[in-house]
């Protein structure tokens, strides 16, 4: 498989569209969800509330706070990572394509592959900073936080960031949605959406003592220290780390088909742990960075 050079990214202020947005909020509503899709952001969620400054703190509570009865449950900063999943959850699609970006992955002998679509996770990221470093008004940033709390977790799972064209599948693997593994969830994508079976089932009604155990226990074995990298604050650079790994991890070791093997099961589950921690970590960052007047860093990449 090759992989692409690194892409360009450009830096867009775009209006937020926050009428269109205000009604759909109103329709999300929480249910119970699974692994990396409840569990996994609200860990990381966690971690990156647990970072934050003082001032941070008090600007993300007052903005959380801001939209804390839409919907019901959705009232604190870490619970509030899971309201764009609400949003698809209850058949709202108009922003679904903001959770990921299709970087391609080409088998060899495949001499192209399109570009990934404009609006992309990286690029969504990128449109909630420049909103809540802006003079906009409390709703639009409080709306734009909430995409925040979830995008950033999103694009630390490399299966958010690559799909797999080859010459059988031309137009891509949907992020390995469509790559049939032998497993209860069917297909890449969702194994390790589950965190390759590591997250428990959450019960969104009592998520505290689950989720403080949980983000304590990755921080102690997953400790900041450990990742040199977490100082990265630049989202298209996030998103070439999670496809090398997709190529590195999540496509290598299994075909098509076949059952994930002890071996990829144990690799999986530690990268999930260390994506998990080191999305907290930026997060966190980005929200003191933001909150305390410094200007994050999202310039263009170097070419490989």
């Amino acid at each position: 498989m090759t992989m692409p050079k690194r892409f360009p990214t450009r830096r867009l202020v775009v209006a937020t569209h926050v009428t269109v947005i205000l009604l759909v909020t109103v329709l999300a509503t929480s249910s119970p969800s699974q692994a990396w899709h409840a569990t996994g952001h609200l860990i990381t969620a966690q971690i990156a509330y647990d970072e934050l400054g003082d001032s941070a703190r008090r600007e993300v509570d007052r903005l959380i706070a801001v939209l804390a009865d839409e919907p019901p449950g959705r009232d604190h900063a870490v619970t509030a990572a899971l309201w764009a999943d609400d949003l698809k959850q209850q058949g709202v699609t108009i922003f679904s394509h903001w959770h990921y970006i299709n970087l391609a992955i080409k088998a060899e002998g495949l001499k192209e592959a399109p570009e990934p679509r404009e609006e992309n996770v990286v690029w969504a990221i990128e449109q909630t900073v420049s909103v809540l470093r802006s003079d906009a008004s409390d709703l639009s940033k409080a709306l734009m936080l909430r995409f925040l709390l979830h995008f950033v977790g999103d694009i630390h799972q490399p299966m958010h960031c690559a799909t797999e064209f080859t010459t059988a599948r031309p137009d891509g693997d949907r992020g390995g949605n469509e790559f049939v593994i032998d497993h209860r969830l069917n297909n890449l994508h969702a194994f390790w959406d589950d965190g390759a079976g590591l997250l428990p089932v959450l019960d969104e009604s009592d998520w505290r003592p689950l989720i403080r155990r949980l983000a304590d226990e990755l921080k102690q074995s997953v400790a900041k220290r450990s990742l040199p990298g977490w100082r990265e604050n630049r989202p298209s650079e996030w998103a070439q780390e999670s496809l090398e790994i997709a190529v590195d991890s999540a496509y290598s070791g299994i075909l098509e088909g076949s059952k994930p093997t002890p071996e990829y099961v144990s690799r999986a589950r530690s990268i999930v742990r260390r994506q998990m921690a080191l999305g907290g970590y930026r997060l966190g960052a980005l929200l003191n960075d933001i909150f305390s007047g410094v200007e994050p860093t999202l310039s263009e990449p170097a070419e490989q």
